[in-house]
């Protein structure tokens, strides 16, 4: 508002009964704080006169939603390729929005913190130009700021929910601090890594149109005679370019022994990505009482697609020890090396996909592949329109002597 954009904090309370009258339940449990008793939102402490230091709320059994605006603040996307530039110029929440975002995260105590962005955070996709492909990746400066302020803030069971790609995935970056990773590299790299602490990112988008059915939103792609040719060149586009593409952020599940490497859940298996339609649901198990000074509890990510009553598409549960660090994901195939590579900046933490960088080959031959696939599918209709002419020509020719 007034320029600054459209952001905010909202609080739940899972700990007080459910009361109807009031206004404040929320569906299937749990109640609404006003922003008045949570006393996160930095805009609302610098206005109240009581104490905020007071927690109204429980600080075992209670959510925080911080939805970030990545759009009314946005350095526009510079025309033509970016090839990796990076300037703190680039920008997308802007100097007042960063400042509330440090802000509302240290004032918050709750047991589990939701930030939202309305683009992905891990994901650095092809081609660099942020007019094509919009996600943080195109201003690295800013998506390193937003990776320390997270990471730096202690909150608990930090987890990253984004949305605009018109698909689901679940995604992990794995991160050590730059200090640690010095001194490892200074102690002529030590027999002991550096402590690593993962953030999971759980991207859910599409319930009206998505790469499973069409990537496009104009009504003609969706109706006949084109919705057939633009579903089937849709889903066997990214469809491949998830089983090519060098996208090491994306979460690998295995059943049996190295099923802990996503979480534990039932849904797909392999590559955790679903093109259909689809919405996620979070649900918290909070197995902790009030007086406990242990950190149990676990949190479920379920993404459902657009059928009544089917078992979720993807699944996960990760425990709120794993979220917040304390415990270690188990799956981290990525090399200290690759870290150091990377710790040239200036940045307190560095984050890499947790299946490690991809090698400039497999970068370079990915888009060679999508190159050669988008231009196969864009003429397929004419290749099976000739295709026809010929064979009707045949067949006449046939015919006729």
């Amino acid at each position: 508002l007034d320029g600054k954009g459209v952001y905010g904090v909202q609080l739940f309370d899972f700990s007080r009964k459910i009361n109807v009258d009031d206004g404040n339940s929320v569906l299937g449990g749990g109640h609404w704080v006003p922003v008045s008793d949570a006393m996160i939102d930095p805009d609302v402490i610098d206005g109240a006169s009581t104490n905020n230091t007071i927690v109204n709320y429980s600080t075992t059994h209670s959510v925080a939603v911080f939805a970030l605006d990545v759009r009314s603040n946005k350095t526009p996307w510079p025309k033509g390729k970016q090839h990796g530039h990076s300037s703190s110029a680039l920008d997308f929440l802007g100097a007042e929005q960063w400042k509330w975002f440090r802000s509302a995260l240290a004032n918050s105590r709750a047991r589990v913190n939701i930030i939202v962005s309305g683009t992905q955070v891990h994901t650095d996709r092809f081609p660099n130009d942020g007019n094509v492909v919009e996600e943080w990746s195109k201003f690295p400066e800013s998506r390193d700021m937003l990776y320390d302020v997270i990471l730096n803030s202690g909150v608990r069971s930090p987890l990253l929910i984004s949305g605009d790609v018109h698909m689901s995935q679940f995604l992990r970056k794995d991160c050590v601090r730059s200090t640690d990773v010095q001194k490892w590299n200074d102690d002529k790299r030590a027999n002991a890594d550096p402590p690593k602490r993962s953030l999971i990112e759980v991207t859910t988008s599409g319930m009206t149109h998505s790469w499973g059915t069409s990537f496009s939103s104009q009504p003609k792609h969706h109706t006949w005679p084109l919705w057939p040719y633009s579903y089937l060149v849709s889903r066997t586009f990214m469809t491949i370019c998830h089983y090519v593409c060098p996208w090491n952020e994306i979460i690998i599940r295995k059943m049996g022994q190295e099923e802990a490497m996503v979480g534990r859940g039932d849904g797909l298996t392999g590559k955790q990505y679903y093109l259909g339609l689809n919405f996620a649901e979070l649900e918290f198990d909070f197995n902790q009482e009030e007086d406990s000074t242990s950190d149990s509890g676990a949190m479920t990510v379920r993404v459902f697609g657009r059928k009544e009553n089917e078992p979720p598409k993807l699944e996960a549960r990760w425990t709120f020890d794993e979220l917040s660090g304390a415990t270690s994901l188990p799956g981290m195939t990525a090399k200290v090396e690759e870290f150091v590579s990377l710790g040239q900046g200036s940045s307190d933490w560095i984050c890499l996909p947790y299946r490690g960088l991809p090698s400039a080959f497999h970068y370079y031959a990915a888009i060679a592949i999508q190159f050669v696939v988008f231009c196969s599918l864009f003429f397929l209709p004419y290749i099976v329109a000739m295709g026809a002419f010929v064979m009707g020509r045949r067949i006449w020719r046939s015919v006729s002597d």
